[in-house]
């Protein structure tokens, strides 16, 4: 009985271990396609730890015209 546990047991670490190579290797291959200039083989820092996301190339506005406020008046707004 305890051998059929100790079976599941390890076919459920071997499973985790493939998922997780898996998920890498897909995180490689989309920043390669997202940055295809870039030589990740000078990396300093794992592939895995850098993760996509934010606003797209060019969407963050300019701030063309910003507006100041003078030192002496309270600038706490919520």
């Amino acid at each position: 009985m305890w051998r059929c546990g100790i079976i599941s047991l390890l076919g459920a670490v071997i499973l985790v271990v493939a998922a997780g190579m898996a998920a890498a290797e897909a995180a490689d291959e989309q920043l390669k396609r997202e940055f295809p200039k870039t030589d990740f083989s000078r990396a300093v820092v794992p592939l895995e730890s850098i993760v996509s996301g934010g606003p797209p190339r060019d969407g963050i506005r300019a701030v063309d015209e910003p507006r100041f406020d003078p030192v002496t008046r309270p600038r706490l707004k919520l």
